[in-house]
């Protein structure tokens, strides 16, 4: 949003009070490693930022998020949509109208969703 000029750049040098901290594991992918903690956010009325950075099957992705959790509520944010259409689906995300964002980077550019955890994968090249 800062980018836009919709406001102002600010840096957050300490993270909010009572924000869990960042755990950070590399594995090879699996789809119960993923289920499972898809699962475990939802369980706790959280929400998922699954980074995928390729456009082009970015909605093959959510598809295959869809089989592995189907009560997930899904949706897809990338830079090449419009401004009206992103804007839509983040103001969505922001107020919890569905779980898991499969997006881009893009979500690097500054949107605090408390209830968000980002889980980052490099997916299988049969997703590509």
């Amino acid at each position: 949003m800062a980018l836009s000029g919709l406001r102002d750049m600010s840096v957050v040098s300490d993270p909010p009070e009572g924000r869990i901290p960042i755990m950070t594991s590399v594995r090879e992918y699996d789809d119960n490693i993923i289920r499972d903690a898809i699962l475990r956010e939802l369980e706790r009325d959280g929400q998922i930022y699954f980074v995928h950075n390729k456009v082009e099957s970015i909605h093959h992705v959510a598809h295959h998020l869809k089989r592995l959790v189907p009560d997930a509520r899904i949706e897809v944010g990338h830079g090449q949509m419009s401004e009206d259409e992103l804007e839509r689906v983040m103001f969505g995300f922001y107020h919890h109208e569905f779980d898991i964002l499969v997006c881009t980077t893009i979500i690097e550019n500054g949107l605090d969703v408390p209830t968000a955890t980002r889980c980052s994968w490099t997916t299988p090249t049969t997703w590509d």
